[in-house]
């Protein structure tokens, strides 16, 4: 046991209680699908014509999802050490979809419905 930079005795912590990638994956996976069908159900209500940015936007957190699955697919195969750094990246990328959705939802929202929306621009 060595001395720490207090002159204390450095102690050894408790290990931290990680859940394991096995438990976590498949709870992951089930929220990947839901925010997939939350982000399907909004891109349905939208009209291709009036609102081209706002399903690309849906488009691009599609993609983003896609990254989440792929890097809990990597997880999976991976060390504990390096399953973990997956795991975060999946979640990472789970909160980013799911923020881009809720942008999307609260343009909507703001104007009353899809059918107020008409984008003007290019």
């Amino acid at each position: 046991m060595g001395i720490g930079t207090t002159g204390k005795p450095l102690v050894p912590s408790a290990p931290r209680s990680i859940p394991s990638a096995a438990a976590t994956i498949p709870r992951m996976e089930l929220q990947i699908a839901d925010e997939r069908a939350r982000i399907a159900a909004l891109d349905a209500s939208l009209d291709k014509g009036r609102t081209p940015y706002l399903k690309s936007q849906l488009r691009f957190a599609t993609h983003i999802l896609d990254d989440a699955s792929a890097a809990l697919r990597h997880a999976a195969k991976a060390q504990s050490r390096d399953a973990e750094m997956w795991m975060g990246f999946a979640a990472m990328n789970l909160q980013h979809a799911k923020e881009k959705r809720e942008k999307v939802q609260a343009a909507v929202d703001k104007y009353g419905g899809t059918q107020n929306i008409l984008e003007i621009g290019e």
